[in-house]
């Protein structure tokens, strides 16, 4: 039996459990006090973390592997990584005790291999502080998704309110168990993710980091750039999940992120592949965030490049906590409501792109996509459908 080597993490404080409805096909709470949750940073790769109550010696398996024996410590997140998922192939995951009963059984559906059949996924947020809210929506999302073939959850960032307490964290991984436990969260840095932080590294020290530490805690994974953007590629779309929190990043590194994002697009064009770009700010929006800095710069310096490529057909952002579509040069915006964030309650102005806006809802967005359309449908806090559309691409 092989023993898996895997990384101790520090002290969590989990200050309350929601009740939640659990959709696993297994899940023993009572040994867990942060329970499992599955994470999604590469399109071939999903991680399962978790902490238990007690230290205790488990045994866990998914496809490919025989039982692999980890040792959790108490008070410690354990991370499992990675499970390795090819297209065409569901992902099965189990976890179970020295006694061979399931604490964590989980299988994740396939996703196509072929670009022309569609590949499904979820976006939301700003889940922020008010938890009972977030845990409410989570419920909504998971009756709407549980039987459909979701490969994965964009959060659009402002995970948290504040992201340097740590209660805050742990509240939002127990509101977010309906979906959490059952598919993938692919999480996207905001602003109060940021807040508390501190960086005095120097941009040119090699251990320097530059996201917030306890986001990097609970949703970063050992294999992350220190700057908080990467992409995942599939047959029918490559997804670019970008910093915008340009306010805490060093010139040099937003330089480097845009180099990067260049490097991405062209490859995705020399393929003839779509491409979606999600990150925080929303720069088309009727906010009065639309005068933010990160919001001109963005239309300043990124959408330019966006537009140049051809390639780039959905942009998904949030940060302005009302539902709004927009639609500039081929390109698509969706900006999320609150997930369970505070509604908008600061001026609205007028948005000359705008297709379609809902500032007093909370939403969440559901997407298939294949090489050639992208559909979308939103539902609202009463689980009622407010917004969709289709759309063809030509590359």
């Amino acid at each position: 039996m092989k023993k898996l080597n895997w990384i101790p993490k520090s002290l969590i404080v989990f200050a309350f459990i929601f009740p939640f409805l659990s959709f696993s096909e297994t899940l023993n709470s009572g040994s867990f006090e942060v329970l499992p949750y599955l994470i999604k940073k590469n399109k071939d790769q999903v991680h399962l973390r978790f902490q238990q109550k007690n230290s205790q010696k488990l045994f866990f398996k998914n496809n490919s592997s025989n039982l692999i024996e980890v040792k959790t410590k108490k008070k410690e997140l354990t991370t499992l990584s990675p499970f390795y998922q090819k297209c065409g192939h569901p992902l099965k995951i189990s976890l179970s005790d020295d006694r061979e009963n399931p604490v964590y059984k989980r299988t994740l559906k396939a996703f196509p291999c072929d670009p022309e059949k569609a590949f499904s996924f979820v976006f939301i947020s700003d889940t922020q502080k008010h938890h009972e809210k977030h845990n409410k929506m989570a419920k909504l999302l998971l009756d709407r998704i549980k039987d459909r073939p979701i490969n994965f959850i964009i959060n659009g960032g402002d995970i948290v309110q504040d992201g340097s307490v740590e209660k805050n964290w742990t509240s939002f991984l127990s509101a977010s168990v309906p979906y959490s436990q059952m598919f993938p969260i692919v999480p996207i840095i905001g602003n109060h993710d940021y807040w508390g932080n501190v960086y005095d590294d120097p941009i040119d020290d090699a251990n320097a980091v530059f996201t917030p530490k306890l986001f990097n805690k609970y949703l970063g994974l050992e294999e992350d750039n220190e700057y908080g953007y990467y992409s995942l590629d599939y047959p029918q779309f490559k997804l670019i999940v970008l910093n915008s929190n340009f306010p805490k990043l060093p010139a040099k590194v937003i330089n480097q992120q845009m180099e990067w994002t260049k490097k991405e697009l062209q490859k995705s064009k020399e393929k003839k592949q779509p491409v979606i770009i999600s990150f925080h700010h929303a720069p088309f929006t009727s906010n009065i965030f639309y005068y933010g800095p990160v919001a001109i710069s963005f239309r300043n310096k990124w959408i330019p490049l966006f537009e140049e490529s051809g390639v780039v057909k959905l942009i998904l952002n949030g940060h302005s906590h009302l539902y709004e579509r927009s639609l500039k040069d081929g390109i698509m915006y969706v900006v999320a409501g609150p997930f369970g964030g505070s509604k908008n309650w600061l001026p609205k102005m007028n948005n000359h792109y705008r297709l379609a806006i809902h500032a007093e809802k909370d939403t969440f967005s559901l997407f298939k996509v294949t090489n050639t359309t992208i559909e979308m449908e939103t539902f609202d806090q009463t689980n009622q459908l407010i917004d969709s559309f289709s759309i063809d691409l030509e590359i």
